[in-house]
């Protein structure tokens, strides 16, 4: 006769609702976290590529955080040479207006100030550290504070004191550039050109009053002819700052867009689908009941029941 036993019952019963009682719980747990696992154990294989994936982010926020550092000086590099550019086509302008008048009166007066602006923005520091002293950032480039101070010193060269190597700035691995300029190479021509009409005023040919001669004449379309490239160079150094600002500008959009697009990649290796996750949440709840209810029932099964 067959003989009736409740213990392997019970045990199919015992190991169903363990199950879905886990499964009841990564359920959960995929809901509250919106993650497919809470540890490193639910992804290992996609391990590898999430970790390639977050050091490729971390590199990418680093030099995110590089070009923001560079944008202001970059900003405040354009606008010291602009001032240059601006004082300079003031000079043209006034040697244009002295030939045109026939008066060369204010001609030194308007070199001062123009002068001034000039040694003002070949100086200017950005937090702290002279622009365009090149690696030489703790004294100022350019050492003339005055027009005698020009006339006075044996050749141009002497005025400038920066260094001859240019600052270079890592973006990140594969980028590195130049990111700033020499005061000698933005303004040793214009210089000259300050040098020789201060000299000439206080030489022989000057000085000039407002009325030139035909020997000041010459020396005037001279120094305007010469004039005229200088201001082109400085014009082309200005158009090279801004071209470092848009490729910089380039490169940390890129880089932006790349962290985008590889935190999507992790987060559809990490992240649960939270409709599929509820979904299951529902059904393990709904398995956890019925097998309770299987095991209880089983649990209250005894041949007494029978022979009452």
């Amino acid at each position: 006769m067959t003989r009736i036993s409740t213990t392997q019952a019970n045990l199919s019963a015992l190991n169903h609702l363990l199950r879905n009682q886990t499964d009841l719980v990564d359920a959960q747990n995929q809901v509250s976290s919106g993650k497919k696992a809470t540890d490193l154990k639910g992804l290992v294989k996609e391990l590898g590529t999430i970790n390639a994936a977050r050091s490729v982010i971390s590199r990418s926020e680093s030099a995110v955080e590089r070009i923001k550092e560079l944008e202001p000086k970059l900003s405040v590099q354009d606008a010291a040479l602009g001032q240059i550019s601006s004082a300079a086509d003031q000079i043209r302008q006034n040697l244009i207006g002295s030939l045109g008048l026939d008066d060369g009166l204010n001609l030194m007066q308007n070199l001062e100030a123009a002068f001034g602006e000039i040694t003002v923005a070949l100086n200017q520091k950005f937090n702290g550290r002279s622009l365009f002293g090149g690696t030489k950032v703790d004294a100022e480039p350019f050492t003339a504070k005055t027009l005698d101070d020009v006339a006075a010193a044996a050749a141009v060269s002497d005025l400038f004191q920066n260094a001859s190597v240019k600052p270079v700035s890592r973006i990140d691995d594969g980028l590195t550039l130049e990111t700033g300029f020499l005061a000698d190479d933005v303004a040793t021509d214009l210089m000259t050109i300050i040098k020789a009409i201060k000299d000439f005023n206080d030489g022989a040919g000057g000085p000039f009053t407002d009325s030139i001669d035909a020997t000041q004449r010459a020396f005037i379309q001279a120094q305007l002819a010469a004039i005229t490239p200088a201001l082109d160079a400085i014009n082309q150094v200005q158009g090279k700052n801004g071209l470092l600002q848009k490729q910089l500008e380039t490169t940390q959009a890129r880089e932006e867009d790349r962290q985008i697009l590889l935190t999507g990649v992790i987060g559809d290796l990490e992240d649960a689908d939270l409709a599929e996750a509820a979904s299951r949440l529902q059904q393990a709840q709904t398995a956890v009941e019925a097998s309770a209810r299987t095991f209880n029932i089983l649990s209250n099964v005894s041949l007494l029941n029978f022979i009452r």
